[in-house]
């Protein structure tokens, strides 16, 4: 935290920040509690962050949240706790996640469960604005 920032924080806020540089140090020590911890405290939270932008792709949620978790273990030592750790985890969700659209920007659109029972059927959103279209 940077001196204004600690002057003007909140004591809870204080507390958290030095708890979450404890567990970072603790994390670059390799201690595998710290891991336990670290994993159990932002899994939920990164989880549904990835779920609600990527959903119903729950294949590319799951890849994501993996290399979310790898790209913070091996970025650690980066980390300058400026910010929470949550917030960390979550902007490098974020980029993951336009990693993820980027690459499927490159090889198409998504194939639904749809589209595989019915191969070059339309989607159905898509049948529907076509007969609004054409009477």
């Amino acid at each position: 935290m940077t001196e204004l920032s600690t002057r003007y924080a909140l004591p809870a806020d204080v507390a958290l920040a030095d708890e979450e540089a404890a567990l970072v140090r603790a994390l670059l020590r390799r201690d595998r509690k710290a891991t336990e911890e670290f994993v159990a405290r932002f899994s939920n939270p990164v989880y549904s962050y990835l779920q609600r932008r990527l959903s119903p792709h729950i294949e590319e949620v799951e890849d994501c949240f993996q290399q979310v978790f790898l790209a913070a273990w091996q970025s650690l030592d980066t980390y300058r706790g400026e910010h929470g750790l949550k917030a960390w985890l979550l902007g490098i969700a974020r980029h993951k996640i336009q990693d993820v659209y980027r690459a499927r920007l490159r090889l198409g659109p998504w194939i639904d469960d749809d589209q595989e029972a019915h191969p070059g059927a339309e989607p159905p959103e898509q049948a529907g604005l076509m007969a609004c279209r054409h009477p």
